[in-house]
């Protein structure tokens, strides 16, 4: 691309860094609108093409109205596209934070990191590329342009090695420019294209467009169905004389891009570039009303045995890879890692103060990790995965607490030491908790062995639960203690039947008396009479994590005969959670907000956990089955791939339970006194539950 070479290009999605699983990839719909890209520069580029025109007193001027510069995304909305490629050749007038904000409501982004530019170093344009990709949750893809036609962009394949490694810290794909009438479809040139998830092929100059239909077909038998082609579709003739491509000749791009789309011999297009919305050129308006006549018809189905990435007709075989990707996250990595790590195998119970590699740097017992760990084992057992090992723990750790931590009246005591002896009677306001954690453990154990003690412990703990909530609703009213309280019950339906449904539907009408009309949010706490306490960070104080996890437990309680009329105000704290808890800048839910947007006294409130993002995400699939909204949807992706880039360790089993903060990460540890074997397997195992059942709704999802 040399001179104005940069503008040809590509796009970027795919499928990709299967084996680290934590890809951003947004698969697409189904519909062609979705499977559109535009290539994207720098403004200026408008007044470059003025001036070089007005230079050589070129008579096109005349044909072409200009209007006001036009930025990237406001040039693809123009246009009915959501995607876009942001190549940038020269140094903005704003920062890169700033200009990344006007990508955020772009559905995909793909961002360049090589090109025709000579004043940044390949380094500092990867540098520019990492600080986007943290900003910007919706950059899928890294983009090698001009890659085969400049030595300025040409990457060595270590180099490209390197790259790679850097992507998979990210969730990234790798992309490259291929010219059809410049370079070619050579054998040469295989080594690079096979390291690049996406091929966009273009055709430089437009009297060649007669080609490349055949570049196209030579290039899909070279790289074989897996791989993403994207045909770019340039509105100005830059190779064959720096002129708008005629009217004729637009026409006929289209018609040939159609017939490959139809015939899914590529997966998408390109329109090159935003600058050229600026312009009134016969071309633009053509592709403009191209795609609002084709843009939401949907592509049919591959025929059986061809594989085409990222079919989006088949949303099933979307939620199936994912499923596919959860379960193998879920059993041979998570599960393992605390059947390996945490039994006390000598003491009884469970070690859940781990280190990156799973060896104990503490061993105290608390009732949280404990019960929790009863729970998990036992419901993986009752799981479709069971394995007669993990009742075996679940009963075990059940047999260690009774015997160990139960006092006389029913109640259990916050701490153990390894081997059973009482460090801690009592936790304060944490107590409540441990019996909710004991009551869903014990019952379901008794789902799983029947076993009549198991359904007698399950009542005295939530008997205990209910005594403690009510003790510890001073002076506020808790909203932890109903958003537990619900969890517990819809286990208990889970184990014992319907008998608790009333009682449910009770506790979801208390729920919603702590929602604030005047801040939008669910807050933490209430007075006796329902008031809220603005005045001070107490009162104010929000969770978004137990937004999100109350929003999951309701659609759990939906599902089993709730009263389903209450969808909207699920959605509407959902979405609330996302604007307000959810980090826009840089992705990751926090863990405290102040409801009013003040100061918030807890030091750790910028600290984006691994359990609140999971509830998250599990929050957001479970809505969008409730409702089919595509938001949701959006959503869960959105959510999904940031936990899966920040939290997931490649190198070692479990998840971290922070995120990097400004790139640094401050724990390796696998588990502590709040993180055992329960959020993470949990999610895992009801996101796998939820995808399962997508799969099998061809018209819902149709």
């Amino acid at each position: 691309m040399g001179k104005m070479k940069a503008f040809c290009v590509l796009s970027a999605v795919l499928a990709a860094t299967a084996a680290i699983g934590g890809s951003r990839k947004i698969p697409y719909d189904g519909t062609i609108r979705d499977r559109l890209w535009m290539w994207g520069h720098n403004p200026y580029l408008a007044n470059v093409i003025h001036e070089q025109l007005s230079a050589k007193g070129d008579s096109t001027l005349d044909a072409i109205e200009a209007r006001p510069n036009i930025e990237m995304a406001d040039a693809c909305r123009y246009m009915g596209i959501w995607n876009v490629c942001s190549i940038m050749f020269r140094d903005m007038d704003y920062e890169l934070e700033d200009y990344c904000k006007t990508l955020r409501g772009m559905k995909r982004v793909a961002w360049g990191v090589s090109d025709g530019d000579t004043t940044k170093t390949k380094e500092e344009k990867k540098r520019l590329a990492d600080r986007a990709s943290r900003i910007l949750p919706n950059l899928t893809t890294l983009y090698l342009d001009d890659y085969f036609c400049s030595d300025v962009s040409r990457y060595t394949l270590d180099e490209i090695n390197e790259l790679r490694g850097r992507q998979r810290l990210r969730g990234t794909d790798l992309a490259v420019v291929l010219y059809l009438d410049q370079n070619g479809v050579k054998e040469e040139y295989r080594a690079e294209l096979e390291r690049c998830e996406t091929i966009s092929l273009w055709m430089w100059e437009a009297k060649n467009l007669a080609k490349a239909e055949e570049g196209v077909r030579k290039c899909r038998a070279m790289v074989g169905p897996k791989k993403e082609i994207l045909l770019g579709l340039y509105m100005w003739d830059f190779g064959g004389g720096d002129k708008p491509i005629p009217p004729n000749v637009m026409k006929s791009q289209l018609e040939v891009a159609y017939k490959l789309l139809k015939e899914r011999a590529i997966d998408g297009l390109i329109f090159h570039c935003t600058p050229f919305v600026a312009f009134d050129l016969e071309a633009v308006k053509i592709s403009r009303a191209w795609i609002a006549q084709h843009g939401d018809e949907r592509l049919t189905p591959p025929e059986p045995g061809v594989t085409v990435r990222g079919t989006g007709s088949a949303a099933e075989e979307d939620f199936g890879t994912i499923r596919r990707r959860y379960e193998k996250e879920l059993l041979e990595r998570i599960v393992p890692f605390w059947e390996r790590h945490s039994i006390d195998r000598e003491c009884g119970g469970y070690l859940t103060c781990l280190d990156r590699e799973g060896k104990p740097y503490d061993t105290f017992k608390e009732m949280w990790l404990e019960w929790r760990e009863v729970y998990m084992f036992a419901r993986l057992y009752n799981s479709e995965y069971s394995k007669p090992d993990w009742l075996k723990i679940a009963a075990d750790g059940y047999a260690f607490l009774v015997a160990k931590a139960r006092r006389a009246d029913g109640s259990y005591v916050y701490r153990l030491d390894r081997r059973g002896g009482t460090l801690m009677e009592s936790g304060g306001g944490a107590d409540v908790f441990t019996h909710g954690f004991a009551a869903m453990a014990a019952a379901e154990l008794y789902k799983a062995t029947k076993d009549e003690k198991c359904r007698a412990e399950a009542l005295s703990c939530w008997k205990v639960y209910r005594r403690l909530w009510e003790a510890n609703d001073r002076p506020y009213r808790q909203l932890a203690h109903r958003m537990i309280g619900l969890n517990v019950l819809n286990v208990f339906q889970g184990a014992f039947g319907d008998t608790y449904l009333k009682e449910a539907t009770g506790v979801f009408a208390e729920i919603r008396g702590f929602f604030d009309s005047g801040t939008g949010c669910l807050l933490e706490r209430a007075r006796p009479d329902g008031t809220f306490d603005l005045e001070t960070q107490y009162g104010r104080f929000v969770n978004p994590g137990h937004v999100a996890e109350g929003c999951s437990f309701v659609c759990d309680h939906f599902r089993r005969g709730g009263d389903r009329a209450e969808l909207p105000f699920v959605k509407r704290m959902l979405r609330r959670h996302f604007a307000f808890g959810w980090d826009r800048e840089r992705g990751g839910g926090f863990v405290y907000r102040d409801a009013k947007g003040l100061p918030c006294d807890k030091t750790d409130w910028m600290l984006k956990s691994w359990w609140a993002c999971c509830e998250a995400a599990t929050a957001a699939l479970r809505v969008y089955e409730l409702t089919g909204e595509s938001e949701f949807l959006a959503m869960f992706r959105e959510i999904d791939a940031y936990n899966w880039r920040e939290f997931r360790d490649p190198d070692y089993p479990e998840w971290y339970a922070y995120a990097p903060v400004e790139g640094r990460r401050a724990h390796t540890y696998k588990g502590n006194f709040r993180k055992g074997c329960f959020h993470l397997p949990r999610h895992l195992l009801d996101c796998i539950e939820v995808l399962k059942r997508l799969e099998g709704r061809r018209s819902h999802l149709q």
